[in-house]
């Protein structure tokens, strides 16, 4: 875990470095464009231009080294995690397994995680840039325009308020979906490991339609979620 900490505190740093280029960009290309017209130097216009495409060099190299880092932090980590969590099913007694089907299970081990390296590697990654980028943006609005910048953030409140809002019915909606993937899969993990049972008593409408009615279920909550996510 050291080298994943090792690797992570990188990744902040080239994510701080970038965020802040990103911010100073503006600013540093127009004081230097009043410097060019104001003395009438033509040549320094040339320089200005290859100083842009340096500084965007530099951003797009820190943001691809940044994003690597971190995405391979996530795989590792969840890599580890995936390991400790099969490790730990193992010692479980055989009643834990009696009262789950072995479809769930490895649904939860597979999908379940996966979606925790999606918000490990990208979710938690952005809201850190994100926000960095917010207290930037607003020390340097209220050092310009301190009134404008307070009636601003007057509204933060309602922005939060409703922002929490969504993110918990964002939760139950995601956790819906991962319940009725993870049954639809209970159910063919059950048909497919006793097909030879399925075909000799000729159940495979009942087989067909019992997993349809999950994925139907899954549709509708997946729906819900895309209502609620509004994208």
């Amino acid at each position: 875990m050291k080298g994943f900490g090792f690797s992570f505190l990188i990744g902040c740093g080239l994510m701080l470095a970038g965020s802040a280029l990103g911010l100073a960009f503006p600013w540093i290309i127009g004081r230097i464009f009043d410097g060019a017209f104001m003395r009438g130097n033509a040549r320094a216009l040339d320089r200005i231009a290859l100083l842009m495409l340096g500084l965007v060099i530099v951003q797009a190299g820190a943001g691809y080294l940044q994003s690597y880092l971190l995405s391979a932090t996530g795989e590792r980590v969840i890599a580890k995690l995936r390991k400790d969590l099969f490790g730990h099913l193992l010692t479980l007694p055989p009643a834990f397994f009696a009262d789950r089907r072995t479809g769930e299970l490895t649904s939860r081990l597979g999908a379940d995680v996966q979606m925790l390296q999606s918000v490990l590697t990208m979710n938690i990654t952005e809201l850190f840039r994100l926000t960095l980028t917010l207290i930037a943006v607003v020390v340097i609005l209220f050092l310009k325009q301190p009134l404008l910048t307070a009636v601003t953030m007057g509204i933060v409140p309602i922005v939060v308020g409703s922002s929490w809002y969504l993110g918990e019915r964002l939760k139950k909606t995601s956790l819906g979906v991962m319940d009725q993937i993870a049954e639809a899969t209970a159910v063919a993990e059950e048909a497919f490991s006793q097909i030879r049972v399925v075909q000799s008593f000729v159940r495979e409408d009942f087989e067909r339609a019992r997993y349809g009615a999950r994925m139907d279920g899954a549709v509708a909550v997946a729906l819900s979620h895309r209502l609620v996510r509004m994208e």
